[in-house]
């Protein structure tokens, strides 16, 4: 099955996302210049969501996604993809569970701080296969710039317990796109669209499942 990742697109679409079977976002899709996203989701996400050559596509919001509090309606309703919050579905013929939430960073909305989290990721099920969370776990793809780890340990420790994890699609942090293993074999990858100042300077990441 092929894969293809993508997070952070802060208002930016790829042009270039592949076929595939399963398309993931993992959040903060729109501009941040707009605090009520509907109007971009209308005129830009939608039409390019509906072009994208996925058979399926889950996805979820991010920490700046004012949408998904505001008029949660509006992501819930999109007929082009499976959003979830804070639940889990069989996309693609896999359990996949979604998230929003990341760890408490500034004043932005949809974030908490590890007490809080834990209890979220405990609700998890076993029998997750994809974890689709806007914030990366502890360790893994998750290296701020200032050099620092801003990912969730608490999430990592549920991570580390589902026996049939394969993949955690991730963003949040920027500057830790990229990809990284789990000591179980599962893959994290922070598919960030872009850096550190909001350019889209990264691809979709692709990969078999």
């Amino acid at each position: 099955m092929q894969v293809c990742c993508i997070a952070d697109l802060h208002g930016h679409v790829p042009a270039d996302v592949p076929p595939c079977d399963l398309l993931l976002i993992a959040g903060d899709l729109g501009p941040d210049d707009a605090r009520d996203g509907a109007l971009w989701l209308d005129e830009q996400f939608v039409p390019w969501l509906e072009r994208q050559p996925a058979a399926e596509v889950a996805a979820i919001a991010g920490n700046r996604d004012y949408v998904a509090l505001e008029r949660p309606h509006l992501l819930r309703e999109l007929k082009a993809w499976r959003y979830l919050e804070n639940e889990t579905a069989t996309v693609a013929g896999l359990r996949v569970a979604g998230s929003a939430w990341s760890l408490t960073f500034g004043i932005w909305p949809l974030q908490a701080p590890e007490e809080e989290l834990d209890g979220l990721w405990r609700t998890i099920p076993d029998e997750t296969e994809v974890v689709l969370v806007h914030g990366p776990p502890y360790g893994y793809c998750d290296l701020t710039a200032r050099g620092v780890h801003g990912g969730s340990k608490t999430l990592l420790r549920r991570l580390l317990d589902l026996p049939r994890l394969r993949l955690v699609c991730t963003g949040h942090i920027h500057e830790g796109y990229g990809r990284a293993v789990l000591p179980t074999g599962a893959l994290v990858v922070n598919a960030s669209l872009v850096d550190v100042g909001l350019r889209p300077v990264n691809a979709p990441m692709v990969l078999e499942l």
